[in-house]
């Protein structure tokens, strides 16, 4: 919106100022779930803890693969895993993203395809 508001100031040769910017869903999380930092104060104090989101929730635009038990071990310790051994064999794009769980449905990390290997998505 800024950068509209900027382009189109500059086409009629003069400037612009936006006033007010209001963001109604980032990321999959809606305007309403938002709460005041006094809010998310007395929720904590009070023991509620019911309004926290996984980690997972975040990537949840990224199709998933879930991996065996050793594969798991070996991947959240930074080793690459040959997508041939995974489920992504012939459905693997150069590059593509996706969320990687264990077998008992844990979020491990984001991994992203590299050539024959997936690895740790590192730039999250």
């Amino acid at each position: 919106m800024r950068t509209i508001i900027d382009d189109l100031a500059h086409a009629l040769g003069t400037v612009g100022v936006m006033t007010d910017l209001v963001r109604y869903e980032a990321c999959g999380y809606p305007l309403d779930e938002c709460m005041t930092l006094d809010e998310l104060r007395q929720r904590i104090d009070s023991g509620d803890r019911s309004f926290l989101h996984s980690v997972e929730s975040i990537f949840m635009s990224y199709d998933e693969v879930v991996v065996s038990d050793k594969q798991a071990h070996r991947f959240v310790n930074g080793n690459p895993l040959d997508i041939v051994r995974t489920p992504l064999r012939g459905r693997a794009e150069d590059k593509k993203i996706f969320r990687v769980k264990d077998r008992q449905g844990a979020f491990l990390s984001l991994g992203i395809i590299d050539g024959e290997v997936l690895k740790l998505y590192k730039h999250f």
